[in-house]
């Protein structure tokens, strides 16, 4: 079955993937499951189990089923005798693992990309959600750093760590940055073999003076992990919530600060993150390896920066205001069978200017 693309409305968007449990005796550990009940053989000496319930064997027996130990429904019997492995798990592991990809979008809504309603071209996401999903429900944090922390870890923002904002409050659901106990989404991948990188906004390790190039020196200590601490092999990005488009501030590039003297005069992060991202791309597939990728735009969270060629066309596109570009957006939701044909636009705060 061909793997379809995912688009997630709204952002912070989270994904999450599921992978198979890892096999501990599979040479590099890619991810592949084998849910069937079946026969296999375990070389002796006998491993003692309670009764009715599958064998939990070591790595070095080579014995694909056993990463089904203790699980009720995956029903495997163990018989004596000598060598022998899993057929389903031959099968599963010689499909490629599949690369993976999430795109993260800062503050953006519901109906700001075309292939959800906006007026805004966006042919190469609309071209994704054409020949994949759509999905029309999803939740997150409100706020970006405890939706990124939430995304990395897999658990709510409280649990992660980043109940609020990345200031440290001294309490565990509130500490500004993810725990270090919990294993991200990149540290479990890249276990298993996956090529693990990030281009972006880290904004989950730590609060960043961005004016105080000297405060930028707690990068990497106990309350200020960095995407390469935690599971992200290559890494290219800013650390801080928000900033220039044109010289950002608190910018690494691997575990080197980038100053905005560095930067070309024609330099611009969006561009750059994109341009990065395709480069780790192209290293893993040098590597032939599957790759984990995160790549976390600021854009379009405030200052809202862009260049002037990509204004210039939108120049008094919005000059109607915004009741008639929400009408026309609902429109095209519904029309796309993504809202209902009886759903309401939501009330707006009648103190805000048309």
């Amino acid at each position: 079955m061909r793997r379809q693309p995912a688009i997630l409305p709204g952002s912070p968007n989270r994904a999450i993937t599921q992978i198979g449990r890892q096999n501990p005796a599979a040479g590099r550990g890619f991810p592949a499951t084998c849910r069937l009940p079946h026969t296999v053989r375990r070389p002796s000496p006998a491993v003692n189990s309670p009764a009715g319930r599958p064998t939990a064997l070591s790595a070095q027996s080579g014995l694909h089923c056993a990463l089904h130990a203790g699980r009720d429904r995956d029903r495997v019997r163990v018989r004596e005798a000598g060598d022998g492995d899993c057929p389903h798990q031959r099968d599963a592991m010689s499909v490629r693992p599949p690369n993976l990809l999430v795109i993260l979008a800062d503050d953006m809504g519901y109906s700001d990309i075309g292939c959800f309603g906006a007026e805004i071209r966006t042919p190469a996401l609309d071209d994704l959600a054409g020949r994949g999903v759509r999905f029309t429900q999803m939740y997150n944090a409100a706020r970006c750093c405890p939706s990124r922390a939430a995304l990395l870890l897999g658990v709510y923002p409280h649990r992660a760590g980043v109940g609020a904002m990345v200031g440290d409050q001294g309490h565990p659901g509130y500490r500004g940055f993810i725990r270090p106990d919990l294993p991200t989404l990149a540290e479990r991948l890249r276990a298993v073999g996956y090529a693990t990188w990030m281009s972006g906004k880290w904004h989950c390790g730590g609060d960043y003076a961005v004016h105080r190039p000297e405060q930028w020196q707690r990068a990497g200590d106990a309350t200020h992990p960095l995407p390469t601490q935690r599971g992200f092999e290559r890494f290219y990005g800013t650390l801080g919530g928000a900033g220039s488009y044109f010289d950002p501030r608190t910018l690494m590039d691997q575990d080197r600060f980038v100053m905005p003297a560095e930067l070309p005069a024609d330099y611009y992060l969006t561009d750059e993150l994109g341009h990065r991202a395709a480069a780790f791309i192209a290293e893993a597939a040098a590597a032939r390896q599957p790759f984990f990728g995160y790549l976390a735009f600021t854009a379009p969270h405030w200052p809202l920066h862009a260049r002037e060629a990509d204004i210039a066309p939108w120049r008094g596109a919005y000059r109607e205001g915004w009741d008639a570009l929400r009408r026309r957006r609902l429109q095209r939701l519904v029309s796309e069978g993504l809202l209902p044909p009886d759903q309401a636009l939501s009330e707006r705060d009648p103190q805000a200017p048309a």
